[in-house]
């Protein structure tokens, strides 16, 4: 297909630099899974402000790829000095730390510099159930598989729906107005809870139930 392949070289015009890598996370019994539809961006570290080179999100497998311009100016001492910020978001889902809000869970990775024109750099992690961050990984996947398997049965999507996770509660409950799911600490490895809420939200979104539990 001609249009494609001029897409593709339209996206990648001037670029000459890559970065990739491969995210997993690690559930409580131990099985290692990808990472899958969780936002990457890339950022050339710098003294005042860093430098913001484009967002990706994995695929089926937890990879990632993105093709830059490296920056060669004497400032940079050869090259970027590259690393990636993940989050648990999607265009479909987003978790959110109910006390700290939006810019709660994020990791940083460590920084690779002044990488070579022409290279590609290798960025990969692994999250385990450790941390909340981990923890909201893991949400973020169960209502992923969720709004996936509701595609399948409808060929339509849903709007965004954001997460709230940990709550101090020992209930969890999805508000149709906001469009927003509490769950709380013990919620994150129970997918028939997760999967629950998120029914909740396909069902306000279609007008089929008006439950709120």
């Amino acid at each position: 297909d001609d249009t494609g392949d001029e897409s593709f070289l339209t996206m990648y015009s001037g670029n000459d630099t890559y970065i990739q890598g491969v995210l997993y996370w690690k559930d409580d019994l131990g099985v290692i899974r990808p990472l899958i539809n969780a936002q990457v961006s890339i950022y050339d570290e710098d003294v005042i402000v860093d430098d913001y080179l484009g967002t990706v999100q994995t695929n089926d497998n937890g990879e990632y790829f993105l093709a830059f311009q490296n920056q060669t100016a004497s400032t940079e001492q050869g090259g970027c000095d590259l690393y990636i910020m993940v989050t648990p978001s999607c265009d479909e889902v987003g978790v959110r730390n109910f006390v700290e809000g939006e810019y709660s869970y994020r990791y940083y990775s460590q920084t690779i510099k002044n990488v070579a024109t022409g290279s590609t750099t290798y960025i990969n992690a692994t999250f385990d159930m450790s941390t909340d961050l981990g923890k909201a990984f893991q949400i973020h996947q169960i209502a992923v598989y969720a709004s996936r398997y509701f595609r399948t049965l409808t060929d339509e999507y849903l709007p965004p729906v954001r997460i709230m996770y940990p709550i101090n509660s020992d209930n969890c409950m999805y508000i149709p107005i906001a469009k927003v799911m509490y769950l709380n600490a013990d919620a994150y490895s129970s997918w028939d809870v997760v999967m629950n809420e998120y029914g909740h939200h396909v069902g306000h979104t279609l007008g089929v139930s008006s439950l709120t539990p």
